[in-house]
């Protein structure tokens, strides 16, 4: 179904203001003398009426990009969006934030739809059969309107139930890429209760110039967001290695060391994999209250969670994974809840629900770091990699230190 392009306000205040003049024009020197019920009159005051709703219309507009514009939190600056679409009246409004541009995309907020707390925060699908993929698209052609419509969601059967879970699919939906230098960075996703809801191009336009400053100012959020963790990241690196201390006995140089991992990254879950051939044996890898259930008998195993209950046990094939990065010295991202692929199948990944990091003392492998993002945060990417590497960096020269102490040596 092909749709009206939208017309900027502006433009329809411009082209109100030559109609008003050519009507006005209309009426001659004599136009004191028309009778104010006659046909020129009438449309002016349409005209007039129309002008008004563009003015307020671009007030309206200017307001919400004098708003968005302001150094607000993410957090704030995305309700903003949110409420700056809600004055819409359109029934549902979802919120999607990438990573990268072929993401993974999560929902950052949604008003409107059931049970909106089942998936805040978690990673939406994006497959390329899907409307969201095409949506992001780049478009060729500059006059191409940038956003995909549906006018009937239950008659055209689309989207399909996998892709929006969470979709009640009757009405109309809308997705708006926000886009920064034309890259992809996100998705509004906007329905209406009526089919065909996004039908006027004034409509269209208002919600594009939302999108267009929304865009902006979550970019620049996000921007702030990552520097303050950076900067954050940066004192607990050097809080970190002030903390390590290699006086102290080596099962609590461990321990310190999953703790800090932890803390450091977000309170993640963080596996300490050592190579038992490089420890003391006297060395108690597992604390009382913790019982790891991975038969992995070359390897000493200190962690930062108590109870493993609920979580699954983790595949048989990360085990090549994990001696891989530790023999090879090579850090990288997976995902622990799928089967891990072969050292010889891997392929370079920009993020990761969970990252390895090699622990290695000189030429001497000794272990690695395995950390594991929570089902609520944002998956790993490089600067948590940098973060991870320097920390490994820090724990190899402590963990070597302490066991080149002479046996008995506190």
């Amino acid at each position: 179904m092909n749709h009206i392009p939208p017309i900027p306000p502006f433009v329809i205040v411009s082209e109100r203001l030559v109609q008003l003049e050519q009507l006005l024009s209309q009426t001659g020197a004599g136009a004191a003398n028309y009778p104010p019920d006659t046909e020129p009159w009438l449309d002016a005051l349409s005209i007039v009426h129309d002008l008004r709703q563009s003015f307020d219309q671009i007030g309206f507009l200017y307001d919400t990009s004098r708003r968005l514009i302001q150094n607000t939190p993410l957090r704030e600056t995305v309700d903003l969006v949110v409420d700056t679409l809600w004055r819409q009246q359109v029934s549902f409004v979802v919120v999607l934030l990438g990573e990268t541009e072929l993401g993974p995309y999560l929902y950052q907020e949604m008003r409107g739809v059931v049970d909106p707390l089942r998936f805040q925060g978690k990673q939406c699908p994006l497959p390329l059969w899907g409307e969201l993929a095409h949506a992001l698209v780049r478009r060729l052609d500059p006059d191409e309107p940038d956003y995909l419509l549906i006018s009937d969601m239950a008659l055209l059967r689309r989207p399909q139930q996998e892709e929006f879970p969470w979709l009640e699919r009757e009405g109309s939906l809308m997705i708006v890429p926000l886009r920064k230098d034309h890259i992809a960075m996100g998705a509004l996703v906007l329905g209406r209760r009526e089919s065909n809801g996004f039908d006027d191009p004034e409509l269209c336009a208002t919600l594009l110039e939302i999108a267009g400053a929304a865009a902006m100012a979550l970019y620049n959020a996000q921007m702030r967001h990552e520097l303050q963790e950076r900067s954050d990241q940066l004192v607990g690196l050097q809080l970190f290695t002030k903390s390590l201390s290699t006086g102290e006995p080596l099962e609590a140089i461990l321990t310190a060391i999953t703790a800090g991992v932890a803390d450091l990254l977000g309170n993640v879950d963080v596996y300490l994999l050592l190579l038992r051939r490089q420890l003391p044996d006297s060395l108690n890898c597992l604390p009382v209250e913790y019982q790891l259930r991975l038969p992995w008998e070359d390897l000493c195993v200190i962690s930062n969670r108590a109870q493993t209950t609920d979580r699954p046990p983790f595949p048989a094939s990360l085990y090549r994974l994990v001696m891989w990065t530790i023999e090879a010295g090579q850090a990288l991202f997976l995902d622990p809840e799928k089967d891990a692929a072969l050292p010889e199948e891997l392929y370079y990944n920009e993020v990761g629900r969970a990252l390895l990091v090699p622990i290695t003392c000189g030429d001497a492998p000794l272990g690695a770091i395995f950390a594991i993002a929570s089902p609520s945060d944002p998956d790993f990417d490089e600067s948590d990699m940098v973060v991870a590497r320097t920390m490994a960096n820090t724990a190899a020269a402590v963990i070597g230190l302490s066991l080149q102490r002479p046996p008995g040596q506190v």
